[in-house]
């Protein structure tokens, strides 16, 4: 059972080198808290080589995800030390893993030598999670129209002010498998993540929860987003990420008319994230096709 005891925070030279690393990465990731302000626990596996893993208060088992860089530094007597900071299945900040060449303990904490050596930078496209849906690999793509461009960028951008209903991603019944496709492009490209983890499968919850975001996204194709006969639209709720959040902050600052007016340097950058992922734009051959047809009494 973890204890208060068994937290710190990470001293000025590890924050300061986490940071740095950080700075090179070009894949998204996530955290609750500023680096400085979360919790970290030292890995006594590692026999004091300077492991830790970032604490997150969640209802899953966390495990590995993906690397987001290797890179060696140094000791303060010279020995040299492999380093590496992953992310966990969800894409939260997870673990610095951290070696030593002859595997004794670190002298003085990691940091306190900023030397960094074979710095390897992951690609986005090299550790993009295998999805179950076939995903054309061809880079040519359709654009998003005008009227989805401006309801995608309405919505991403009211995400960055509070957790909204997937009900509001687009409305309509020519918009529902946008809709789906939309969910599932700005959450595997670390844009977005849900309020209530529905992507991890619970017996007591069988009917909120769901294997994974192929899972999810296809019982959204199944289900109307007007049929109150199901909770899923309704009821699951998307935040932004700080990947997100940042991108918003970025392209928004001096953009007022965000809700009528599209802006297509954000628009671009949107699609731009999508390809980069594998993912690209494409109204004409939807990942998830909508099956079947409701109607609304």
């Amino acid at each position: 059972m973890l204890t208060d005891d068994d937290l710190r925070f990470l001293t000025q030279s590890e924050l300061r080198l986490v940071e740095y690393l950080l700075s090179l990465c070009h894949m998204p990731y996530k955290h609750d808290l500023p680096i400085a302000e979360t919790p970290i626990i030292d890995l006594t596996h590692d026999c004091g080589m300077g492991s830790v893993e970032f604490f997150r208060a969640c209802n899953y088992r966390r495990k590995f995800g993906r690397a987001l860089i290797e890179a060696d530094t140094f000791d303060v007597d010279g020995r040299r030390v492999m380093l590496q900071l992953c992310i966990d299945q969800h894409g939260y900040l997870y673990q610095l893993d951290s070696f030593t060449a002859d595997f004794d303990p670190l002298i003085k904490p990691l940091g306190e030598v900023f030397v960094f050596e074979n710095i390897n930078v992951h690609k986005i496209d090299e550790c993009q999670p295998k999805s179950k849906i076939s995903v054309p690999k061809e880079t040519k793509f359709s654009k998003m129209s005008d009227d989805t461009a401006l309801k995608a960028q309405c919505f991403l951008h009211n995400l960055a002010t509070e957790p909204l209903s997937l009900a509001y991603v687009f409305s309509g019944d020519d918009t529902w498998m946008l809709s789906v496709d939309l969910i599932y492009r700005i959450y595997q490209c670390g844009l977005a993540e849900f309020e209530f983890d529905v992507l991890a499968k619970n017996e007591k919850n069988l009917n909120v929860t769901y294997d994974d975001i192929d899972d999810f996204c296809y019982h959204l194709s199944i289900t109307h987003p007007d049929d109150l006969r199901s909770d899923i639209w309704q009821d699951t709720k998307m935040i932004l990420t700080p990947f997100g959040q940042n991108l918003i902050n970025q392209y928004f600052q001096d953009f007022d008319r965000w809700y009528d007016t599209i802006n297509t340097a954000f628009i671009e950058k949107l699609e731009d994230i999508f390809i980069e992922h594998g993912l690209a734009w494409n109204e004409k051959k939807p990942l998830f096709p909508t099956i079947g047809t409701y109607e609304i009494t």
